[in-house]
C-alpha cells in the first residue's frame, strides 16, 4: 500500500447491517457474515456517511477470511444501482485484504458485501474495516 495514515475505522458498530433478511450477521471479536445462497444476494449493508470533505484519494481497507463460498465487496453509486468497483474473493486458509478506492463522495452510497457463489452461502469473517487517506 503506498503511503497513507488511517482516518478512521468503519462497520464494527451498528451500522453496518443484513441487506437481505436470510442474511446472518454475528459480531464478536470479528464479525462473521453468512449470506443467503442465491448468487449475487446483498449480504451486508454498510451506509458511507463520509461528509462534505471528499473523498479524493480515499480508499476502504477491508481484511477477513472466506470460509466458504465466495463473496463480492463494492462500492454501489448513489443511486443503488451499479457498484463503482468490486473485487471478488475465494474460500482460501489465508486471510485476503482488499484495497476499495473511493470515488468522489457525492457519487457512493453504500460498501456492499454479497454473495458470488453459485447457489451455496457463502461465509466471510472481517477482520478491519477502515478508511484510509493516501498521503
Amino acid at each position: 500500500m503506498a503511503s497513507a495514515r488511517q482516518v478512521r475505522h468503519l462497520g464494527v458498530g451498528d451500522k453496518l447491517e443484513a441487506a437481505d433478511p436470510r442474511a446472518r450477521i454475528s459480531r464478536g471479536k470479528t464479525i462473521t457474515i453468512v449470506t443467503a445462497p442465491e448468487r449475487w444476494a446483498y449480504a451486508a449493508a454498510l451506509p458511507l456517511e463520509l461528509g462534505p470533505g471528499g473523498t479524493s484519494g480515499m480508499m476502504i481497507l477491508v481484511r477477513g477470511r472466506v470460509l466458504g463460498g465466495e463473496i463480492g465487496i463494492g462500492v454501489l453509486t448513489a443511486d443503488k444501482k451499479t457498484f463503482t468497483v468490486e473485487q471478488m474473493f475465494g474460500a482460501s486458509n489465508k486471510a485476503m485484504e482488499a484495497t476499495i478506492p473511493l470515488p468522489e463522495s457525492r457519487l457512493v452510497s453504500d460498501l456492499i458485501i454479497r454473495n458470488t457463489a453459485k447457489n451455496s452461502r457463502s461465509t466471510f469473517v472481517l477482520e478491519e474495516l477502515s478508511l484510509w487517506q493516501l498521503q
